[in-house]
């Protein structure tokens, strides 16, 4: 069903790319991080969120504040994925990326960025904990703690 999904987002993106693209992007980010990478089928699962990051990354060149969101979603769910393979150099540079990306939205203050800015740095947290990398992992913990504390607060 996700397959014919995707496919079928594809032919509409060709018939009409300004309409279609943001819904084609959807498709691969979730079939490459909520399918293939669920399936082991590691390749694919890049191959599709590549493919969503590009689109997102021209969606957000003229419309910012509505996608750089997503482009920061796709670098994040990248980052898992190399976590996943093991590739930590990549995993660091994506969801290090996917920071910077939140942080140039005029309103990364919001509830919703500070969620997800405070899950990148779990994320992090995560990749330093298995590299062994034990104060940097804290760091990146005790930012995600933060965030959470100063969102209960509200």
């Amino acid at each position: 069903m996700l397959l014919a999904a995707v496919a079928e987002a594809r032919q509409l993106a060709k018939a009409n790319p300004d309409a279609s693209k943001p819904d084609l992007a959807k498709s691969l980010n979730n079939l490459g991080f909520g399918y293939y990478r669920r399936i082991g089928q590691t390749e694919k699962a890049e191959e599709e969120l590549c493919e969503a990051l590009d689109i997102y990354i021209q969606l957000a060149d003229t419309n910012p504040l509505k996608y750089k969101r997503n482009v920061a979603e796709t670098l994040n769910n990248l980052g898992i994925l190399y976590s996943d393979l093991q590739q930590f150099t990549a995993a660091e540079e994506s969801y290090q990326k996917a920071l910077d990306t939140l942080g140039q939205l005029p309103d990364a203050r919001g509830i919703i960025d500070q969620l997800d800015v405070a899950k990148i740095y779990n994320n992090l947290g995560n990749l330093y904990r298995d590299t062994h990398k034990m104060k940097k992992a804290e760091t990146a913990y005790l930012k995600a703690l933060y965030i959470y504390q100063q969102l209960m607060a509200l």
